[in-house]
């Protein structure tokens, strides 16, 4: 990373014109020593800015093993071109550096799992300009599903804490999900869906939500009890599970209940 390389040119150059300053008393060299430290210090505290710069000019490629990953994996990822795929590469190694991944219980959150779930924020805003979900900058992990002071009294396999911009994951429940999407609900997918329905569908009010968790139940074979066992959380809204059914059922929605379909959609394009 580009502050990364400016932090070891800049502490190179101190040591040496500190060097030549303090022991060979060249005098000349006290502007450099300062410049070096105060460069040393700018790359340290705007590291992210300007790896984030250096980005935008110079994206940078998706490593082929998570290429691969998506590729077995993503029924999503299958359907892009080329071109959208690069897009898709590029969105993925972007997000995965605008993100603090912290892992509880365990010492480093692998890159399968940090693009695992950056795979789900990509996928769901696809056709937005907008995919990092901003403030939300920190990801923790969890091997099994977790309490937190925000629910104390349930284990869960996800959590969006909103005052402080941070998601949750058990890896147990995450994995599967990404592995084999139809047999086992997808965390990661509803997560980021209920973060899209707050940034996007705000204002959006189900007519008949009985009516609609009827028609998600014989879509998806997972009733909302099911799906809310699964979780640990209550679900009491169908959208973030709607858009989820989209991405993952999106034959079967066509086929029987096409104007749901159509409706979830425009939510998405």
């Amino acid at each position: 990373m580009l502050s990364r390389r400016i932090l070891t040119l800049s502490i190179l150059t101190v040591v040496v014109s500190g060097y030549l300053y303090f022991f060979n008393h060249i005098a000349g060299f006290i502007w450099v020593l300062s410049a070096g430290i105060l460069v040393a210090m700018s790359a340290y505290i705007f590291e992210h800015q300007i790896n984030w710069w250096w980005y935008g000019k110079y994206p940078p490629a998706l490593h082929p093993e998570m290429q691969k990953m998506y590729l077995r994996a993503g029924a999503f990822y299958n359907t892009l071109d080329e071109a959208e795929r690069k897009t898709f590469d590029t969105r993925a190694r972007l997000f995965v550096e605008a993100k603090e991944f912290i892992p509880q219980g365990f010492s480093e959150v692998a890159e399968e799992i940090k693009y695992m779930i950056a795979y789900y924020a990509i996928m769901i805003t696809f056709r937005k300009q907008d995919y990092l979900f901003n403030p939300y900058h920190r990801i923790v992990v969890y091997l099994h599903p977790f309490l937190t002071p925000n629910i104390p009294d349930q284990v869960h396999t996800y959590e969006i804490e909103h005052d402080d911009g941070t998601l949750i994951f058990a890896l147990e429940q995450l994995t599967p999900g990404f592995i084999n999407p139809t047999k086992f609900y997808q965390t990661g997918l509803h997560a980021f869906a209920e973060l899209f329905t707050l940034q996007y569908l705000s204002n959006e009010v189900v007519a008949d939500p009985e009516s609609t968790w009827a028609s998600l139940t014989e879509i998806g074979q997972k009733s909302r009890e099911s799906i809310e066992d699964f979780t640990g959380l209550a679900q009491t809204n169908p959208v973030p599970v709607m858009i989820h059914h989209w991405f993952t059922f999106r034959e079967t929605m066509l086929r029987t209940y096409p104007e749901l379909y159509e409706k979830i959609e425009n939510w998405i394009r």
